[in-house]
């Protein structure tokens, strides 16, 4: 042994994927790939493999007064909802995820933020949550929201649905 070997050890670090990495994993690498359109229903396809469903993506109105939901297959796609009155408003308000207890379940809404930008609230439905379940969606709402935020320059999907939410609140009649 040389004079710098001594008491050197080598370390074995694991390196097998875990449940949460393959998920956010297989997450990242087919977005890359795929056209705007496709990444909502990819997010509720991947929430679905924790248990997770009525997948909804909030985005923000331009007149910061509504959620207005994004269309796509496999999402949940209900009314907007107000964000001072709401508690899909109060996790975009907050910045934190909000949980409501219902007959099916627990329904959680994770803000959406790509840094300190808030583009809106990731809302799902799960039997029961507990706190490897929050850690997993709070990481994925923060994948969610570079997502949207990346693949927006390559489509107007967001601005449409961000805009049809304006022209409701302001009662116009809302044109592509």
């Amino acid at each position: 042994m040389t004079e710098g070997e001594e008491g050197f050890r080598k370390v074995t670090v694991d390196r097998s994927e875990g449940f949460g990495e393959r998920l956010l994993g297989v997450l990242l690498d087919r977005a890359h790939e795929m056209p705007p359109q496709l990444i909502a229903p990819l997010v509720s396809e991947e929430v679905s493999r924790i248990g997770g469903r009525d997948v909804s993506i909030l985005l923000q109105d331009y007149d910061q007064l509504i959620l207005a939901p994004l269309p796509g297959m496999r999402l949940v796609v209900g009314e907007s909802e107000r964000i001072d009155d709401s508690e899909a408003g109060r996790a975009f308000l907050s910045a934190a995820a909000v949980e409501h207890p219902q007959a099916d379940g627990v329904r959680v809404f994770l803000p959406l933020l790509d840094g300190s930008d808030e583009v809106g609230v990731l809302a799902v439905t799960l039997n029961s949550v507990d706190d490897d379940d929050r850690r997993l969606l709070r990481r994925l709402a923060g994948l969610v929201a570079d997502m949207l935020v990346t693949k927006n320059s390559y489509t107007d999907q967001f601005f449409h649905a961000r805009r049809r939410a304006v022209c409701r609140t302001r009662w116009l009649p809302c044109t592509s």
